[in-house]
């Protein structure tokens, strides 16, 4: 397949960016890409020049800019699930007081294209446009339980031998109860629940789930959070398709 070298670099420049909201330094681009620190020079000037990448105080260290602000914001807008599923989020965030986050599935990540954050001091938000595996968290085990075998078995067979077990066994709770449950696993002392989302075609295409801190998520309170969880699954899910009323655990 034919590509452009300049564009390529340029796209891993801005991919170095994700996940590091305080910038990064030159020599940091540098280590993680790979490119001679002329050549990047010119391709953070010239993202610079297109609004992409602005200079922090320290003018060896770069932030993203309003330019990709745009293109997510313009990209999210796309997303018509979200948009049609926001009174369904709205209504689990206000009755389970925690924050809400609905992912999507696309190229084997789990990407969040909206989330509500709780109104307390103690609470946890990873932000609309997050990325992360599906092998790790409940947002992403309630959508890797439900994949096609052939695709389960691709991903147990990626991560280190000793993790498998573990994995295999989340799989196969999520499977039978119809939702996942992770506690510590991604945020030390953060308790997630999450349900996946299925198109007409009945096919796993994203999870909705309610995270906060297991202080608060105590087992006393799981069951009435997980229902409410699954009930707004049901419902963004029936958005695309006709669904029965859900059957109450």
């Amino acid at each position: 397949m034919d590509t452009v070298r300049a564009v390529d670099r340029a796209i891993d420049v801005l991919r170095c960016f994700i996940g590091t909201p305080r910038g990064l330094k030159v020599a940091e681009i540098e280590r993680e890409t790979g490119i001679a620190r002329p050549t990047l020079y010119r391709l953070i000037r010239t993202l610079e020049r297109r609004g992409m990448l602005r200079a922090s105080e320290d003018p060896t260290r770069f932030e993203l800019d309003y330019g990709v602000i745009e293109l997510a914001n313009s990209c999210l807008r796309g997303f018509d699930l979200g948009s049609r599923a926001e009174p369904a989020l709205r209504k689990l965030a206000e009755a389970s007081d925690e924050t809400v986050a609905l992912s999507v599935y696309r190229d084997g990540k789990r990407f969040y294209i909206r989330e509500i954050p709780a109104n307390h001091p103690l609470s946890f938000a990873r932000g609309v446009g997050a990325t992360g595996t599906i092998t790790r968290g409940a947002t992403g085990i309630a959508i890797l339980a439900f994949e096609t075998p052939e695709v389960i078995s691709g991903y147990l067979e990626s991560v280190p031998a000793e993790q498998r077990p573990a994995l295999a066994a989340a799989i196969g709770k999520t499977q039978a109860a119809g939702y996942a449950v992770s506690v510590n696993e991604i945020v030390d002392g953060a308790t997630a629940i999450a349900a996946p989302i299925f198109d007409r075609n009945r096919k796993v295409t994203g999870s909705v789930g309610v995270y906060g801190p297991s202080v608060r998520l105590t087992p006393e309170r799981m069951t009435a959070v997980t229902d409410l969880v699954l009930d707004c699954a049901h419902e963004i899910s029936s958005l695309e398709r006709c669904l029965p009323a859900r059957i109450r655990r």
